[in-house]
């Protein structure tokens, strides 16, 4: 069985590196982006089964998580402080 696409879309750098280190350590295939640009882009490109968003995203991360559900309504995100 294929383990789920993981995509952490978060500002701090060394936050959503450990996030995608431990999830890969995990056996995740893990993707990661810095923000809304990089992130919505791979939202409607990738075939992800799962989405980590930081809560203080750059891009308005209410706003980021409203067009995410605009984008793919099946996809689950978890919203992380």
């Amino acid at each position: 069985m294929q383990r789920p696409r993981i995509l952490v879309i978060a500002d701090d750098r060394s936050a959503r590196r450990s996030i995608q280190r431990c999830l890969a350590q995990a056996g995740y295939p893990v993707e990661g982006a810095a923000g809304a640009a990089e992130g919505l882009p791979q939202l409607t490109q990738r075939n992800l089964d799962l989405v980590v968003l930081e809560a203080r995203v750059p891009g308005r991360s209410l706003e980021l998580l409203a067009r995410m559900r605009q984008l793919n309504r099946e996809v689950p995100i978890i919203v992380v402080a």
